[in-house]
């Protein structure tokens, strides 16, 4: 079996994502892959195991139908039996208790009785009769009771016989059962197993999923926002700008210039220049902008024309859109930039632009 889902950490910078983060990027959505593949084979070969096991448990169901059969058949053959044998016991149990009446008669009154039945013939013709009836009277009651004492021994044969079969039909079918409950447990063992393979799969796609969307993004950012330089910028701020001033402390109506203006067209992506939280504001001087808060210092984007990304960002997440907002209402569309490291005064960003800003 599989372990379980594997979950690579990202080791987290304040620069751009490198060739390097699209190669294990890459790498650990291949893994990913290979993983989602593996347990999607296991969990056909777990699916054709089943299947082959809930095959052989309907067969067994229908072999414990029939042995249930075989022995319902044997036990109504035996009470059927055991019903006959008790009606014949009965019988004999009559024919005995005459007998043994005659034979307690004739003892009474004497040998005289059966001679007195003849002695009460009116002729020899009846006597005759009478003499045939008395012999063939005892010898029906001696043969009933020889007939009778052998079909009970008869019936006693059959009935040990129909006991052991119905013992055997009892004894398979429990044996049927077993087997079929054995089955029954490997069928419900493999389903769990799938279910388990079916957790883990889900997992390995939601990773494959992951790694897949991060490979897509870094590509992308590596593609339209190259990322180069030492810092403290790591992605130029502007990426499509078509013009970008050196004027740090250039004259403006009641100040000094504190950053750089970079032109581009109205709409044109403003993106952070490093990892960091993005937060935004607005005023009459800087118009719509955002900051960007990074590890060695923020950056101040103004005259924006709407907000992008905001909160949590990576190096190369559109934070903002170049306009003409605040102050800037009659100049070209541009992004008014400032660098401020360790979050103090600004400080002339144009050498670190140009490290990341090249046409």
């Amino acid at each position: 079996m599989v372990a379980a889902a594997f979950s690579p950490v990202v080791a987290k910078s304040n620069k751009g994502p490198s060739e390097k983060d699209l190669k294990e990027a890459e790498r650990n959505l291949a893994r990913a892959q290979e993983e989602a593949k593996v347990l999607g084979n296991q969990i056909g070969t777990t699916k054709g195991r089943i299947q082959l096991l809930r095959t052989d448990v309907d067969n067994l169901r229908g072999e414990v139908k029939l042995a249930t059969a075989e022995y319902e058949e044997a036990a109504e053959k035996l009470a059927e039996t055991e019903e006959k044998q008790g009606a014949i016991e009965d019988d004999f149990d009559v024919v005995r208790d005459v007998m043994d009446d005659r034979t307690r008669s004739a003892y009474i009154e004497g040998p005289t009785g059966g001679l007195e039945v003849l002695l009460g013939s009116e002729s020899l013709e009846d006597m005759s009769e009478r003499s045939t009836f008395l012999n063939a009277l005892q010898a029906q009651d001696a043969n009933a009771s020889r007939k009778l004492r052998a079909l009970a021994h008869d019936l006693q044969a059959v009935k040990h016989e129909q006991k052991l079969q119905a013992k055997e039909a009892e004894q398979l079918l429990k044996y049927k059962e077993q087997e079929q409950e054995a089955l029954q447990a490997k069928v419900d063992e493999q389903n769990a197993a799938l279910d388990d393979l079916s957790k883990q799969l889900h997992q390995a796609q939601m990773l494959e999923k992951k790694w897949g969307v991060r490979v897509e993004t870094i590509a992308k950012k590596l593609a339209v926002y190259p990322v180069n330089g030492n810092g403290p910028l790591y992605v130029c701020p502007v990426p499509n700008y078509t013009w970008l001033s050196d004027d740090w402390l250039a004259p403006r109506v009641g100040h000094l210039h504190q950053g750089n203006d970079i032109g581009a067209a109205n709409g044109a992506d403003i993106v952070a220049p490093f990892d960091g939280v993005a937060k935004s504001t607005n005023s009459s001087l800087g118009g719509l902008s955002v900051y960007v808060y990074g590890k060695d210092g923020y950056v101040y984007n103004a005259h924006l024309s709407r907000l992008g990304k905001q909160g949590h960002v990576e190096a190369g997440d559109v934070v903002g859109y170049v306009g003409t907002s605040g102050n800037a209402a009659s100049t070209a569309p541009h992004d008014h930039f400032e660098w401020h490291p360790n979050d103090g005064n600004a400080v002339d960003p144009h050498e670190y632009l140009m490290e990341v800003c090249h046409k």
